[in-house]
């Protein structure tokens, strides 16, 4: 079966190297290079320059709907086109040219979750449970018809990071059994209930940065959804420090403590876990942070390089 891979970043690398060991790979399109880095100079992902050292036809349209790359396509004559984390819409032409159609992979329970971002959204939204859905497409945003989907558990601390590493393979077992039987599970497949559907659209700068009046809990999802990238953000003495790693604490914070305490407040900088700080209905327990143009450090290292007192507070500046 002649199989075109559409994917971008980091989900879907491990879908491309499980498709070209098990499939006639005829090609896989990805988005095109972007700039990066101070010099803002273009640079190949993971995923690019693997393809290119294992020989396979790579694209990179700068849009779809280009005539010459539906050309391009129609040439190519695939029988199923795959599709993990690409970032774009499939125009009908697209999603109509192979003849079992379009295959996604998301990383959501659906109708749950759908848009870019489901894993971070998944944390950012305190979710016990997430899942992976194999898909085949229609025109919108993954509204087509669930083909095979699979719940998997969150645990209280999992980063973003950690939880795409459980559900990239969850989905590459989900998909392997769909592919040992394709025609069946197309047959097989249900729609999905669309009252039910909720939204995981991108990250913006907005959801980056930490408001220390949010309550522990949402300012601990809010930094693990965000590790490894892009990191949630606050500023000491106005510089921008990103935290990476946080934990809710044992014990409630003693209403004493709280008295005439802005949110945002060090309660214990030598706390036995981390840095201790109050937020808006508690407090958190801050693991690792990284000031601007620094290397990341854990609480203890951040304490003692910039003497951080009980009584320091993070946040932009009042005045």
């Amino acid at each position: 079966m002649r199989v075109l891979f559409f994917g971008t970043g980091d989900f879907a690398f491990p879908f491309v190297k499980s498709l070209f060991a098990t499939q006639d790979l005829i090609g896989v399109v990805t988005q095109p290079d972007r700039q990066s880095g101070r010099g803002m100079k273009k640079v190949y992902s993971a995923l690019k320059q693997w393809v290119l050292e294992n020989g396979l036809q790579l694209y990179q349209p700068e849009s779809i709907k280009d005539d010459l790359f539906r050309e391009t396509m129609q040439s190519l004559a695939p029988d199923l086109i795959i599709v993990a984390s690409y970032g774009k819409l499939l125009p009908p032409w697209l999603l109509s040219l192979p003849r079992f159609g379009c295959i996604n992979v998301h990383a959501s329970l659906l109708p749950g979750l759908r848009g870019a971002a489901p894993i971070q959204r998944a944390l950012l939204n305190g979710c016990k449970k997430t899942g992976v859905a194999i898909m085949l497409m229609d025109s919108g945003m993954d509204t087509g018809d669930i083909i095979l989907q699979e719940e998997v558990c969150i645990s209280e601390d999992m980063t973003a990071g950690e939880l795409s590493e459980v559900l990239i393979a969850k989905g590459l077992d989900l998909l392997t059994q769909v592919l040992g039987a394709l025609e069946l599970s197309l047959q097989e497949r249900i729609a999905q209930n669309h009252s039910l559907a909720t939204s995981a659209p991108m990250i913006k700068k907005a959801d980056e940065e930490i408001h220390w009046d949010k309550s522990g809990q949402e300012i601990h999802n809010q930094i693990r959804a965000l590790n490894p990238q892009p990191g949630a953000f606050t500023y000491y003495n106005d510089r921008l420090i990103k935290i990476w790693k946080s934990i809710m604490p044992n014990s409630e914070i003693e209403q004493a403590t709280r008295n005439n305490r802005m949110p945002g407040t060090i309660l214990n900088p030598s706390h036995p876990q981390g840095i201790l700080i109050l937020c808006g209905s508690d407090a958190i327990v801050v693991q690792e942070l990284q000031p601007m143009g620094k290397n990341k450090m854990n609480a203890r290292q951040f304490v003692q390089g910039y003497r951080i007192k009980e009584g320091s507070v993070f946040g932009r500046s009042q005045n």
